[in-house]
């Protein structure tokens, strides 16, 4: 018996090539499209977490500071201008430079401006990452401190 919705053949297909048939493909709508700038901010949160918590005394060498000053506003300006492209919402131009020089103040604004209230939730979002990031610089103060 013929099936008579179009496509269906076509997505099943794609679904069983995916790993193989044994994993299916699934991609939640809010995530598709942002899976590497979120990822870039999971592994700069990280990174900068275990770089503050390795570091001697809590504090990160000149140049390693240096270097998380700049990567940090571009990681957002990143993230921001692939959220508008996905969102296809227009930016003016060099808009992600602005970003990187006032990232404070932009990204919140940016936020409101495409999602309303639900801004909030995303940037609760932010806070979590880097607060998850952030774990590995409280555990080892707290070792640091009890440690005999």
């Amino acid at each position: 018996m013929r099936d008579l919705r179009p496509g269906l053949r076509s997505r099943r297909r794609s679904l069983s090539k995916t790993f193989g048939g044994t994993i299916p493909h699934v991609m939640f709508k809010w995530l598709k499209g942002m899976v590497a700038p979120t990822l870039l901010l999971w592994l700069f949160a990280i990174a900068f977490g275990v770089a503050s918590s390795l570091a001697p005394g809590g504090q990160m060498p000149v140049r390693a500071n240096l270097a998380s000053r700049v990567a940090f506003p571009i990681i957002i300006s990143f993230w921001v201008v692939v959220d508008a492209r996905k969102r296809r919402k227009q930016l003016c131009y060099d808009f992600d430079s602005f970003v990187f020089f006032a990232s404070p103040i932009i990204v919140p604004v940016y936020l409101f401006q495409t999602r309303g209230v639900r801004a909030f939730l995303t940037l609760l979002c932010f806070a979590a990452i880097w607060l998850i990031g952030m774990l590995p610089v409280f555990v080892v103060s707290f070792i640091r401190e009890f440690a005999p």
